[in-house]
């Protein structure tokens, strides 16, 4: 498990088995640019095999 908070890290989700994503606010900026390379990664074949998406409002 791993909380990211208002700072600036670099996370390197690549090196997770699963991520969950989260944000609220502002901070789902940050999270939208883990979720790009993410996707990005999925296409080329350079990530896990499946994406699922889920929206909670």
């Amino acid at each position: 498990l791993l909380l990211d908070g208002p700072y600036r890290q670099e996370i390197g989700l690549q090196s997770f088995k699963m991520a969950i994503l989260a944000a609220k606010g502002n901070g789902i900026f940050r999270v939208l640019s883990f979720a790009l390379d993410l996707l990005d990664r999925h296409k080329h074949a350079l990530s896990a095999n499946k994406i699922r998406r889920v929206n909670i409002l």
